[in-house]
């Protein structure tokens, strides 16, 4: 099975994509192994292999959205831990974002 993770789509893959920048963007955010390990015990019902693509003029907000979608299935009455798992979520996109694109992609 490969293991896909968070990988952005069309333009934001560029380098010069800050994400200071408001323009329309669409990012993808597929669930592996090592992203519900990142995200932690609230994505424990988190589908492998499942992926959301969101789009808007935020590229770090359509990444979080999307990871929070694919990953952050189990709601729960309890504040923190959704709230724990959209911070891993945006910790998540904004690593991966820094990630030099040369770098190879590890699991």
């Amino acid at each position: 099975m490969s293991h896909q993770g968070i990988k952005p789509v069309a333009e934001s893959t560029q380098l010069d994509d800050d994400w200071t920048t408001s323009r329309f963007v669409c990012e993808r955010v597929c669930v592996s192994e090592k992203l519900v390990r990142a995200a932690g015990a609230a994505a424990k019902d988190a589908t492998p292999g499942n992926c959301v693509t969101v789009c808007g003029v935020s590229a770090v907000d359509a990444c979080t959205e999307a990871c929070q979608r694919a990953v952050c299935v189990t709601a729960t009455t309890v504040p923190a831990w959704n709230d724990g798992c959209i911070k891993r979520c945006t910790a998540e996109c904004i690593r991966t974002k820094q990630r030099p694109l040369a770098e190879p992609h590890q699991t």
